[in-house]
């Protein structure tokens, strides 16, 4: 029997990589990210490494998922002469700037309780009114 040769292209390696690099960046797990674009976990791996294509469709839900534009997956290639042209991730080439903040409900009981009285002692003194900055007709030399 006679095996296949590896025929992953390097596109979709390329882009395996980057969807395993912003689905980390992200503490998502591969069922999670499976279960928001309707795909099982195994298929998720198979986009990671480059063993199955990305569908267009499914380019646009990992985008959805991630917060992210579709073209935020994308990476450049090297060009012609071998030249590496794929930038360094970044925090904005991930798009973790437009991940949507953890709220207190997603915290341990053991740290939300605190965190709820700093927050509201927070706010009390932000709510009291503070005393109005001297002016030049109100300050010590306009007498």
């Amino acid at each position: 029997m006679t095996t296949m040769p590896n025929t992953r292209d390097p596109i979709d390696i390329a882009l395996g990589a980057r969807l395993r690099a912003m689905r980390t960046a992200r503490r998502m797990s591969l069922q999670e990210l499976g279960r928001q674009i309707d795909v099982t976990y195994q298929q998720i791996q198979k986009y990671e490494t480059g063993a199955n294509r990305i569908a267009t469709a499914t380019l646009y839900r990992i985008a959805k998922a991630f917060h992210c534009e579709p073209a935020d997956l994308l990476v450049p290639m090297p060009d012609q002469e071998g030249a590496e042209t794929i930038p360094a991730l970044s925090a904005s080439r991930l798009g973790l700037q437009d991940a949507p903040l953890p709220t207190l409900q997603d915290l341990p009981a053991h740290v939300r309780a605190p965190m709820s009285a700093l927050l509201d002692a927070l706010g009390a003194s932000y709510a009291r009114p503070r005393p109005a900055a001297p002016t030049a007709a109100s300050g010590p030399l306009a007498h």
